[in-house]
């Protein structure tokens, strides 16, 4: 049973998913929070000023602009206070474009596959807003994740050959050279013990991928 709102406290959802976003919004309505809705980092930076929500539930994913990381940045920036909640299907910051990226131990990590309940959507709230987040709320701290022991490179640039991109694309994205780009995927596909002769091993590494962020 999800701990009760003792005031309704504002929340700002971010969700390129009109439908889940709505979703979310009715789900913390009946829970007793005041919400307001947004589909990108900017609709969510306007409206982060103007209706000064005391926490936001963010997805890592929004599309074309900025991700749900680099909103959170911003918003930090403006409102350190802000309490947050990421809800994403990726299962951890490591696999978002930014895998460098960290996320802070004040803030919660839900997958969206992982839950059970809406409760654990408003019990993280809650826990967020009274700066008590636990082990239950960091999805993305959780053991098994298979691709654990690749370095960032590497995952990056498996997550560019799972979006269907060349060699030459993402020597590109990297600002680096091809060549260069072709050494780090040898080292990607010695590290997922994939054969690097066999015809098919780059549809192997981007379904190693994918199927690592459905886990």
């Amino acid at each position: 049973m999800a701990t009760p709102v003792i005031e309704r406290r504002g929340v700002l959802i971010v969700d390129d998913d009109a439908l889940l976003r709505d979703m979310i919004a009715q789900v913390l309505e009946k829970a007793g929070f005041n919400t307001v809705t947004a589909a990108n980092a900017i609709e969510a930076i306007g409206l982060t000023r103007t209706a000064n929500p005391d926490a936001v539930v963010i997805d890592i994913d929004l599309g074309i602009g900025p991700d749900g990381l680099q909103l959170a940045e911003a918003i930090t920036r403006e409102s350190p206070g802000t309490a947050m909640v990421f809800l994403t299907n990726l299962p951890s910051a490591r696999f978002s474009s930014r895998p460098s990226a960290t996320v802070l131990d004040s803030v919660a990590y839900l997958r969206k596959s992982r839950l059970a309940t809406s409760d654990e959507l408003v019990v993280a709230l809650n826990a967020v807003l009274s700066e008590r987040v636990t082990p239950e709320q960091r999805h993305d701290q959780h053991a098994g994740d298979p691709l654990a022991h690749l370095t960032t490179a590497q995952l990056e640039v498996l997550r560019l050959v799972s979006e269907g991109l060349s060699n030459d694309q993402i020597a590109e994205l990297r600002h680096s050279s091809t060549r260069s780009v072709e050494r780090l995927f040898a080292r990607t596909l010695e590290a997922l013990h994939i054969d690097p002769q066999q015809g098919a091993a780059r549809v192997h590494a981007a379904r190693t991928y994918i199927l690592a962020t459905l886990r």
